[in-house]
């Protein structure tokens, strides 16, 4: 046998006293009838009322200090554990949808790291005085130029020691000897050099011009032509003679 559940008998006793107080001060007994009377009353209002409709899940923070408020002044057992689901409900979705927000954001933080990691290996990121050095060879970091003439600097200054000495060598035999003395012979160094002056060969002459303008005609240079002839060339000779008339005017 299974036990009985009286704790539906809570809900219809509560409402059979509120009836019992209300009618107490008229009345000073109850018969038979009458508790069979104040009884289907009660049970009308605690079991066969209407369903209430289902409210609204709380959006925001007022609304479930209002729900809460409520949840602790209701006197009614069944509207109290029905506005408790409902708040345990709001408090579902709301970790449901957190739940969901938070995924969304992993998601969106993977990518961005996977996107960075992939534009480092594409492409380097400057940085602040990290300029590009110009070589003869390759283009070069200024920070690889420092360590590579940090490591380099001891070659660098034997090679500088040995390129001085090598020059002071060379300047020391690059010293001009004294000139031989000549023989003390008198007159005979003036004489010599005046052989050497006379010996000296002598400065070219100019070509001769050549005489373009006596070649203009074959037959007769101009140095040929007098002053008195009007038309050397008879350039006159082929222009039309003027007739009578005009001679006459």
């Amino acid at each position: 046998m299974q036990p009985l559940d009286v704790s539906i008998f809570g809900p219809l006793t509560a409402a059979y006293r509120r009836i019992i107080n209300d009618v107490s001060e008229h009345m000073g007994t109850i018969n038979k009838a009458q508790f069979a009377t104040f009884y289907a009353q009660a049970r009308e209002k605690t079991f066969e009322r209407l369903p209430v409709q289902d409210l609204a899940i709380p959006r925001t923070n007022t609304t479930l200090n209002v729900m809460l408020n409520a949840f602790h002044q209701e006197p009614n057992r069944r509207d109290a554990d029905r506005l408790k689901h409902m708040v345990m409900k709001a408090h579902e979705e709301v970790r449901a949808r957190n739940s969901v927000l938070e995924f969304e954001n992993t998601l969106l933080r993977q990518q961005e790291d996977r996107s960075k990691r992939i534009a480092a290996k594409v492409k380097r990121k400057e940085r602040t005085g990290d300029w590009m050095v110009l070589s003869k060879d390759k283009m070069i970091t200024r920070k690889y130029a420092e360590r590579e003439l940090v490591t380099k600097k001891p070659a660098i200054a034997a090679n500088w020691r040995k390129h001085r000495q090598k020059k002071r060598r060379q300047e020391e035999e690059e010293v001009v000897a004294p000139p031989l003395a000549a023989a003390d012979d008198g007159d005979n160094a003036s004489e010599d050099g005046d052989e050497a002056l006379l010996t000296s060969p002598p400065t070219p002459s100019p070509p001769p011009m050549q005489r373009f303008l006596d070649e203009l005609d074959d037959s007769e240079p101009l140095s040929a032509i007098t002053d008195g002839d009007n038309d050397p060339f008879g350039f006159f000779d082929t222009l039309p003679q003027p007739g009578p008339s005009c001679t006459q005017c």
